[in-house]
Parts: structure tokens; sequence; C-alpha cells
């Protein structure tokens, strides 16, 4: 049986500073407010605002859909994460089609 540190570093994770970024970011993205007001507190909402947003969550000031960090619109976040999927020795190199399907996941 082969040994688990043998696939140390195979699986691409986002990075501790760029989760830190990410938060920033969203406190930063008025954009974003209604979304985590209803992850935060779906009660303080009207029905169909909550019932639209039912499906994200806000876990250590990371905003989640449906498990999936969501990533604000900041183009320097956006870009750490392709390079970190798409450049990096786990990721293998991937083609754009497969890097997406990365991060998208």
């Amino acid at each position: 049986m082969l040994q688990k540190t043998l696939f140390e570093g195979f699986g691409t994770k986002i990075t501790t500073s760029l989760l830190e970024e990410i938060k920033e970011a969203l406190q930063d993205n008025s954009s974003l407010d209604t979304v985590v007001a209803a992850a935060t507190d779906p009660d303080s909402m009207t029905h169909s605002i909550a019932a639209k947003f039912k499906d994200y969550m806000l876990q250590n000031g990371i905003l989640l859909c449906q498990g999936q960090v969501v990533v604000p619109h900041e183009p320097k976040i956006k870009r750490r994460l392709l390079s970190q999927f798409h450049d990096s020795p786990a990721s293998g190199h991937q083609d754009r089609a497969s890097a997406l399907e990365l991060i998208s996941h």
C-alpha cells in the first residue's frame, strides 16, 4: 500500500492569505450587502429575499453558496485564484476549461 505522504501537494486549496483577501473584499463590496445580511440573519429579511438567498451562509467571515466560496468582484483576487489553480504544480498546469472546473468546485 502506498503511503499517504506520497500524495501530499496533489490537491490545490485556497491559501489562508487569499481567504483573508476575500474576507476583506467582501466587507468592502457593497453589492453583496443584501446577500451577507440574508446569510447572517435570514429572519430579518422579507420572505422573498430570504428564500432567494437560502443557499448562502457566512462562515468565519467567508460567504458561501452551497458550500462554495463566493468571490467578490475583485480582479486582483480573481487573478490570484486563476494563477493558483492554473499554474500550480499540484494542478498539473491545466488548460482553461480544467482550471475553471477546479475553481468552480
